[in-house]
């Protein structure tokens, strides 16, 4: 019940106090021979009997509100419910899917979305056209394709049902680019499941837009499902290349009489505004009900908690017309005093029937602020906090050498990225020494000092004399869509880190991608790592997981797109002791079984052979095991499945037979890791290749798949874990292996892998390889050479199933095969150096 109707009730019951309640009191009780009520205890009854009167009017009210719903889903069982259709339009892989996660990035959109914030949470009905095409849109194009797919219920009966709503929450992001001319989000209806009736539900929302809060959409649909015993109801994403729609609580109600919704706010959003002295807000409302609305009444906003602007809709003078919309503009108001603001709407009709759709509260953010002046600046303990306007900064120090900058633009700190990258903070607090010098305030470890420059505000790092700089600021940092920090370099200053870049291990003058994507070959980002280290004596990890860009030309600029600041910095001075530092918080590289230094093999068993002939996974053994013995080649590990639908039968006896001539055995994990701890514990595999599952997607996927996986094998063996995976990030090298991905032997291929796993090393990624001489091309010749450089780092495979011709280190007879046995048994005399280093 909103607070019109109840202050309208209060002053109905005021007026039947003084009419007709002194009456009843002295009727009931002056009369009576045990007391006479005071004034005190007439007052009490009276608000006793107002709080009966609107708790059973309220309890009526939701009971009504409840009893128009007759059918609903909100996906939380996790499954597609029973009789759903998920239909490929061409066939080409595009499915929608029920999850609980975020939509997981994809070519040209990196950063994840966050998971719908609908009433449910949880799971979703998702579809994810970008991940589905990512860079392969050309190929579509060419073919004249679109990802067109579309999610149909099975029937529903709404049959005595004088009119039907159609509610649900959304939220999508899409790309215009070169769609198709009829592209759009629609929603359908049929009562024969042949002819629909398509509504576009986009609602003119701007393209290349993420939505934090979810759309709430209401269709009239009683026109063609009002009294039908049965209708379908179909999601159809069509036209777009990309990206994603998310679609939860879905309902059908029978319709109000009266009931008036707020739908959404059309003139800002909450992510990139450009704030004005005469804003003005534009709410769009929608008389949802059977009936016209001819009486006024009052739209509201309270403004950060604190100003309320009202709008009285003249529904007296122009009709609000049943199932239409209309945009409410309230009065201006200086928005640009705070970098976000905090806004609650509110519908104030006094027949409404339906209250719960008559509010509306949302955050918008302005596009880029700078951080102004610092106005407080209080220490507790190794906490120091910081306040620029409305905007808090934390400075937290963990230990001597790791400090924390935590910006939180409109005063409120939020760690997305949870736990998930931070694995360990360090318990002991250090002791730490603040003094105001005047210009900047000075935060001092053992080991190094936090300059805070008041006016304006920047920080600084220099090392413990307080007189060699480390880092400087040069201007302060910017929030918004992006939040970046800005530094100039040092003539002398060299910069290793951000993860797997392929081709490249030094970035000074160069602009580095921190976001999966790029391809496979030089230039690629396989294995990107929000983490840098600077030989000015100092390394940064950006404790998020949206995508971000490094620039380390002459003026450093980092930024990632997200609007909030949180980073963890590292005094070495040396890189050994930053890297040292890193991975104290993300976790320490795991340590893989001996074996594991051991060249692997993978391919698929479980299909027809190069010679068109059948085959199932037992054909491992004599076809690949049995060669590598025969011709006198070491041995390390085997994966007989290929992740892509291969499968596998007879697993327990090939696992034995495989062991008996000195391999283990391992799999790719294509149906997700669900399969991990019966693969483990019941057949004896050792190792889990990350690829379908979960891993494609990067960033929090590919992080949570690899420490399920690792944790599969730990948990249901007396094994170390092995893990081999693709689109790491900070925190994979406590679990899993990092290689390349999809490259073609050649030379090239040779010379751009070794800065590789250089920089994968200097971004404490100890365990990264590509696959000798790649997976598609290749020669004898690069064969060897790849092999025999790779036999000095720690892990390395072959893989077979993609080439002209197998892999193996026998395949190409003499003097190659001679050369590579040769290699392949230095690897094994090294392998104990290696390991207990």
């Amino acid at each position: 019940m909103n607070l019109f109707i109840l202050d309208n009730i209060t002053k109905l019951l005021l007026i039947i106090k003084e009419k007709y309640f002194s009456d009843w009191i002295n009727k009931h009780f002056n009369q009576s021979y045990l007391f006479k009520p005071t004034a005190l205890m007439k007052k009490t009854i009276f608000f006793f009997l107002i709080f009966c009167f609107l708790y059973n009017n309220i309890n009526a009210q939701n009971k009504q509100a409840a009893s128009k719903i007759f059918w609903h889903e909100d996906f939380n069982s996790g499954k597609l419910p029973q009789g759903w259709q998920n239909v490929d339009i061409y066939k080409r892989g595009c499915e929608w899917v029920v999850t609980n996660q975020p939509y997981p990035g994809s070519f040209e959109y990196q950063q994840q979305a966050p998971p719908i914030a609908s009433k449910s949470r949880g799971y979703h009905l998702q579809y994810q056209a970008g991940y589905i095409v990512d860079e392969d849109q050309p190929s579509w194009e060419k073919r004249k394709e679109y990802p067109d797919a579309y999610m149909q219920t099975s029937s529903i009966d709404c049959s005595n049902k004088a009119s039907v709503i159609l509610r649900f929450q959304q939220t999508f992001r899409y790309n215009d680019y070169k769609h198709a001319d009829s592209a759009g989000l629609y929603v359908g209806i049929s009562t024969d499941n042949i002819h629909w009736h398509d509504m576009n539900v986009m609602n003119n929302s701007p393209a290349a837009t993420d939505m934090f809060l979810p759309q709430q959409e209401e269709l009239n649909i009683s026109q063609w499902a009002a009294n039908q015993p049965k209708i379908f109801i179909r999601f159809y994403w069509r036209g777009y290349f990309s990206w994603y729609w998310m679609i939860d609580d879905i309902e059908l109600a029978e319709t109000y009489n009266n009931d008036v919704s707020i739908m959404r706010l059309v003139s800002h959003n909450e992510a990139s505004n450009v704030f004005k002295k005469d804003d003005a807000f534009v709410l769009r409302i929608k008389n949802s009900g059977a009936k016209n609305i001819k009486k006024d009444f009052t739209v509201t906003c309270k403004v950060d908690n604190n100003e309320l602007i009202k709008v009285i809709v003249p529904a007296s003078i122009e009709n609000f017309v049943a199932n239409t919309e209309r945009d409410i503009r309230f009065p201006s108001i200086d928005l640009t005093k705070l970098p976000s603001h905090n806004l609650q709407f509110h519908v104030d009709y006094f027949d409404d029937e339906n209250p719960i759709n008559n509010d509306l509260a949302i955050k918008i953010n302005a596009a880029a602020t700078s951080l102004g002046s610092a106005t407080s600046f209080k220490t507790n303990l190794n906490e120091s906090l910081i306040e620029s306007g409305v905007s808090k900064i934390k400075v937290i120090f963990y230990r001597d050498d790791i400090f924390r900058i935590w910006l939180a633009p409109d005063g409120d700190f939020n760690n997305p990225a949870d736990s998930d990258i931070v694995i360990n903070l360090p318990n002991k607090k250090p002791v730490i020494n603040t003094t105001d010098v005047g210009n900047y305030y000075k935060i001092k470890s053992a080991q190094c000092i936090v300059r805070i420059y008041k006016n304006p505000l920047r920080f600084a790092m220099y090392d413990s004399t307080n007189a060699k700089v480390i880092w400087e600021e040069n201007k302060p940092i910017v929030f918004g869509a992006k939040t970046c920090q800005t530094m100039l370099r040092k003539t002398d200053e060299y910069f290793y880190g951000c993860g797997m870049q392929n081709g490249y291990f030094s970035h000074r003058d160069k602009d580095v991608l921190i976001e999966k994507g790029g391809g496979w070959d030089d230039g690629g980002r396989a294995n990107p790592a929000p983490f840098y280290m600077s030989t000015a004596g100092y390394g940064v990890l950006r404790n998020t997981f949206d995508a971000g860009k490094y620039s380390f030309k002459d003026t450093l600029i980092f930024s990632h797109n997200e609007n909030r600041f949180d980073a963890f910095y590292f005094y070495g001075p040396s890189l050994k002791n930053i890297l040292g530092g890193y991975t104290t918080l993300t976790g320490k590289p795991f340590l893989m079984p001996r074996w594991a230094l051991s060249m692997g093999d993978a391919n698929c068993y479980n299909k027809t052979d190069r010679k068109k002939q059948p085959q199932t996974t037992p054909a491992v053994i004599t076809t690949v095991a049995d060669k590598y013995v025969e011709n006198n080649m070491p041995r390390g590990w085997i994966l007989p499945n290929d992740g892509y639908g291969c499968g596998y039968v007879k697993l327990d006896s090939v696992v034995n037979e495989l062991a008996k001539r000195g391999f283990h055995t391992g799999l790719w994990t294509e149906n997700g890791v669900d399969k991990i701890a019966t693969e483990v514990n019941k057949y004896g595999t050792r190792l889990c290749k990350l690829d379908v599952a979960w891993v494609g997607p990067g960033y929090k996927y590919a992080l949570d798949a690899c420490k399920a996986a690792y944790n599969g094998i730990e948990k249901n063996s007396d094994a170390r874990g092995f893990v081999w995976s693709v689109m790491g990030w900070a925190g994979t090298q406590h679990y899993s292996t990092v290689w390349s991905g999809d490259q073609s032997g050649n030379w090239e291929y040779i010379r751009f892998h070794i800065p590789t796993v250089i920089g994968s090393g200097l971004s404490a990624q100890n365990a990264a390889t590509g696959d000798v001489d790649g997976i598609f091309g290749g020669s004898d010749s690069t064969y060897v050479r790849d092999l025999q450089w790779k036999c000095f780092t720690p892990v390395f495979m072959v893989m077979s199933g993609w080439a002209k011709k197998d892999k193996q280190p026998y395949i190409n007879g003499e003097p190659y095969n001679a050369i590579n046995r040769k290699y392949l048994q230095l690897k094994m005399r090294l392998t104990p150096y290696m390991y207990t280093y």
